[in-house]
Order: structure tokens, then sequence, then C-alpha cells
């Protein structure tokens, strides 16, 4: 699918209110969480994100949860991406995450280094 403005706009208004970004400090992975009952807003947000829907529980009232979740450098990427959309709570969990990602991504044959040897560098100022 090709990105266009009209969908990442809806993706990060999506994951503003439904969403997490979130770190394991143990293993250090990271991911991009979503989960809402009503299929069809799953099927879209998974498309755009790039990842399958995952059929979760079903809650308390019978319906059954979705979810949308991407992780690893995927879970980066749309980090960096949702990043100006996002409100403050969001971006503190971002600016986290790849806080976390950088200190691990250091090594010399990081996801980040060679982001850093294509000419895609991120931002100090986020």
């Amino acid at each position: 699918m090709t990105l266009n403005v009209k969908d990442l706009h809806w993706l990060a208004g999506w994951v503003e209110g439904e969403g997490s970004f979130s770190t394991s400090q143990k293993h250090h992975h990271f991911a991009m969480r979503v989960g809402v009952t009503d299929e069809d807003v799953a099927r879209r947000a998974a498309n755009i994100v790039g990842v399958p829907v995952k059929r979760a529980e079903i809650i308390k009232s019978g319906k059954q949860v979705w979810r949308v979740e991407a992780y690893g450098s995927l879970a980066i990427q749309w980090a960096m991406t949702l990043y100006a959309f996002m409100g403050d709570r969001r971006k503190r969990a971002i600016r986290h995450m790849l806080q976390v990602w950088r200190e691990r991504s250091s090594r010399p044959n990081s996801v980040y280094t060679r982001f850093a040897k294509q000419r895609v560098r991120l931002s100090t100022s986020i």
C-alpha cells in the first residue's frame, strides 16, 4: 500500500486515541500496539502499517478485540513517522523508546548504524 497523507493522519489519530508505544526494558523489544472492537477499523490500520490483524480476547461485553501490532524496527519506523502527530504522553513514550533503541543500536552492525550509513539520520531534537 502506498501511504498517503490522509491515511497517515487517520492512523495518527487512531493511534493517539487508542494505541501505545512501549519498550521492554528486559529484552529491549519495541512495540506499537492498538486494540479495537471494530474489525474494519483494525483491518484498515493493519493495511496502512503493513501487518496482519490479530484476533485477541473477547471482552466482558462479548465483543471480539482485534489487535494491530508492530514490533522491532517496524515499530521504531512508525514511532518516528507518527511522532509529530502525537500528544505529550505518547511523545514521551516514543522519546523513551528511541533513547533505548539508540543505546542498544550503538553496536557496529545495528539497525541504527546501517541507517546512519545510508544517511538517514534520526533528529536529536526529538
